[in-house]
């Protein structure tokens, strides 16, 4: 994706104060301080309504098989990561949800529950007013915003209203959207009267021509994705001000989106605006102050959250154009913290969206993870902060620098509240025009900087706090990239079970071993790319392996995988690639190789193959490639 910001000068960053502990990781200790106790009596509840569910024959099937993901989504409400991820509990605003609250509260009524999960809410809910009135006296505005729409969001689970019967206004901000059809023309795009509609929230107009539906999810997309930035970055919209007591956010135009029906009516409407348009899923133009997406389903949803991630720093900095994008060092920043909000997951729970952000196994980190602890891929610092976008847009490597970008901004963000504090005051240096002039609010020289980040790839996903398995579920994080980290089978197999449908999990020079898929009981692993080089997974695992329908990629480079164990991938229908050197194999498991109808790429040095072998296969496979 391209964002506009490389291309084109952007506006300077009036004097912006970042608070002290702008960070809201902080809010674990502040406002959790009895949390571990109220997680008990939580606990309690939920496993006395377990037992309700079991012996009531009037609740459904479809009841019983959603209560493990609610008992598990309120568990989390009140559970905070200062390690790692960043939580929230927002309000589900969106008109055809409000029925999330009410099917909840009646699931939890047959269960004779409910008065105690919303008596247990409320007090949480109190209980964050009460710390959000005393962070914003002490003038830790960041962490009183924070914990005022904590409040909110842990209301709005069972439908329960504020004191004076109304919602928290900053939350119905994507409540009660009307989308209508424009009566005027839209000059940017050369759109005409009558030919599109618009949409118009508090904080937002979306000009679109996809259908309205398509239309009304974008608008609210939009609005959500602002809420999270603002708690993420309060110092960059409010400054050194909005201390009153409903954190009123200063006027402001509102942010301008442009929605196409399709990828060509994109391109065509902005190639003569960006030449490069066409290798792009989003485009924000700071010169037009408008974002464009065109939609594709839920595709469409990261590439919204990325270049509106541009748009939202960019109109928070002012109108003086400071940092000339092509030119000016710390470019890896700017797309680092829009790669870094990608990583917004999300929970329904009743009427409310319990959100993590951050965290080791956010899905755009993971090709970074791969590339420096399995293939130690590093650009130096020197050469890495120093790069404008031109610079940055030309290298063959692209897709590498973006990983580091994204790496490398979650190992400060995802840190402490100190560490978060430095990356935040670079961040505003290079918007203003002076990124050389801050990197050392990051690090002294190139090995004190990548020995930080290798640690924090290394150790980051031993930090969840939940006492029960360490990685609570968010069905968007189906990859785990731990290449080289001390982490073993039973590590592995106490995460939730859902995590076994994976879509990349890789474990290269891990202590995991056949326990891994044997212990798997009735929740066998699915994965689509498994990375199993240099582990002690040996043929026993094999035919459990080979069970995988969805498995396209397969690495067993280094493992003691024999002939015998070869033989259960025989004929497998999706496999693409295969890598078995080191392993001991021998010419009949070339046999096996040949009935993979899929198999497009496969390796066999340091395998006790020979020559002929080898040279029957290619003439089985002619278009088989022995190297990636």
């Amino acid at each position: 994706m391209i964002c506009g910001l490389s291309m084109i000068r952007i506006r300077e960053m009036h004097c912006v104060t970042i608070l002290k502990h702008s960070s809201i990781v902080l809010i674990a200790v502040t406002a959790l301080a009895d949390s571990a106790t109220c997680a008990q009596d939580l606990e309690g509840i939920l496993q006395r309504a377990e037992s309700s569910i079991s012996a009531d024959s009037s609740i459904s099937d479809d009841e019983r098989a959603t209560w493990k993901d609610i008992a598990d989504s309120l568990l989390l409400l009140d559970s905070i990561d200062a390690r790692g991820r960043v939580r929230m509990v927002i309000p589900d605003a969106r008109e055809r949800i409000v029925s999330g609250a009410n099917g909840l509260r009646e699931l939890l009524r047959k269960t004779g529950s409910l008065d105690e999960v919303q008596a247990y809410l409320e007090k949480r809910a109190d209980a964050s007013e009460d710390d959000a009135r005393k962070l914003q006296s002490s003038g830790e505005l960041s962490n009183a915003y924070a914990q005022k729409w904590r409040a909110a969001g842990l209301r709005s689970v069972l439908g329960l209203l504020e004191a004076d019967g109304k919602p928290w206004a900053p939350t119905t901000a994507w409540s009660g959207l009307k989308t209508r059809r424009a009566s005027e023309n839209l000059p940017l795009v050369t759109w005409g009267a009558g030919s599109y509609l618009r949409t118009s929230s508090c904080n937002f107009v979306i000009n679109s021509q996809a259908a309205d539906r398509q239309t009304l999810e974008i608008a609210e997309a939009c609005e959500l994705t602002y809420a999270i930035w603002k708690q993420l970055f309060y110092g960059f919209w409010a400054g050194d001000g909005q201390a009153g007591a409903d954190f009123e956010e200063r006027s402001h135009e509102p942010y301008r989106v442009v929605l196409f029906r399709t990828r060509e009516s994109y391109i065509k409407a902005l190639r003569a605006m960006e030449p490069r348009i066409g290798i792009s899923t989003g485009y924000y133009s700071p010169t037009h102050r408008t974002s464009f997406f065109y939609f594709d389903g839920a595709k469409s949803l990261s590439t919204l959250v990325h270049e509106l991630t541009h748009q939202f720093f960019n109109e928070a900095t002012g109108d003086v154009p400071a940092f000339d994008a092509n030119k000016d060092p710390g470019f890896w920043v700017i797309e680092g913290v829009a790669l870094y909000m990608e990583s917004i997951s999300s929970r329904s729970i009743g009427g409310a969206k319990l959100i993590d952000v951050g965290g080791w196994d956010a899905p755009r980190l993971q090709a970074g993870r791969y590339r420096r602890l399995h293939d130690e891929f590093w650009i130096p610092t020197d050469e890495f902060f120093q790069a404008g976008g031109e610079r940055f847009r030309n290298t063959q490597e692209l897709p590498a620098w973006y990983s580091q970008a994204c790496g490398l901004t979650h190992s400060w963000l995802d840190e402490s509240s100190e560490s978060r504090d430095a990356f935040l005051g670079y961040l505003r240096g290079v918007y203003r025009g002076k990124g050389a002039e801050g990197e050392s609010l990051l690090g002294d020289n190139d090995d004190s900087i990548r020995l930080r980040y290798d640690r924090y790839l290394l150790e980051s996903f031993k930090r969840g706090e939940d006492a029960r398995n360490g990685r609570p579920f968010f069905k968007q994080r189906d990859e785990a990239i731990l290449s080289n980290c001390e982490i073993a089978s039973e590590d592995l197999l106490a995460w939730d079970s859902r995590y076994r449908k994976s879509a990349w999990l890789d474990l290269a020079g891990t202590a995991i071993d056949d326990r891994l898929f044997l212990e798997a009981g009735e929740t066998p692993w699915e994965v689509v790319r498994l990375g199993l080089e240099s582990t002690k997974i040996s043929d026993a695992s094999m035919p459990l392996i080979s069970k995988m329908s969805s498995l396209t990629e397969l690495d067993l480079t280094n493992c003691n995988i024999t002939d015998e164990g070869l033989k259960s991938l025989e004929g497998h229908p999706s496999l693409r690639t295969v890598w078995l050197a080191g392993t001991k194999i021998t010419d009949d498991s070339l046999k096996i190789l040949a009935s993979i109808p899929k198999l497009e790429r496969t390796s066999v040095e340091g395998a006790s193959v020979s020559a002929e072998g080898w040279r029957q296969l290619l003439l089985k496979k002619p278009l088989l490639k022995r190297k990636p």
